[in-house]
């Protein structure tokens, strides 16, 4: 187990994963690879690190081109409201950085309420 998870931190810091605790990546890797995407967002949000969290919108490929519209909508109705409203507070945080993945995961969930 310890050799499988030197390898996965391993991959995951060559794809450009921040560091963090290799429990932690190890979970959210497992949350997203069975579509438990609110909890890989709780868990990611709760280290409180702008970039694990853009390295995880980045990971789950939510924002890439038109054809991706639906499965966006798809992850972000699955999240539950708590959520949902700590994603929306730490991607705006800093809007000067990683303008393009964050804007489209902000704009929906903000549009229901005006």
């Amino acid at each position: 187990m310890q050799n499988s998870l030197a390898v996965f931190q391993q991959y995951l810091c060559s794809n450009g994963a921040p560091s963090c605790e290799n429990s932690i990546l190890l979970e959210v890797n497992r949350d997203l690879l069975t579509n438990h995407y609110d909890h890989a967002f709780d868990l990611t949000l709760s280290q409180q690190d702008l970039e694990l969290v853009v390295w995880l919108c980045s990971t789950i490929d939510i924002t890439n081109g038109e054809a991706m519209v639906s499965e966006r909508a798809a992850v972000l109705k699955s999240m539950t409201q708590p959520v949902l409203l700590s994603l929306l507070q730490q991607l705006a945080f800093d809007l000067s950085s990683h303008t393009l993945l964050k804007v489209p995961l902000i704009r929906p969930p903000l549009s229901t309420y005006t």
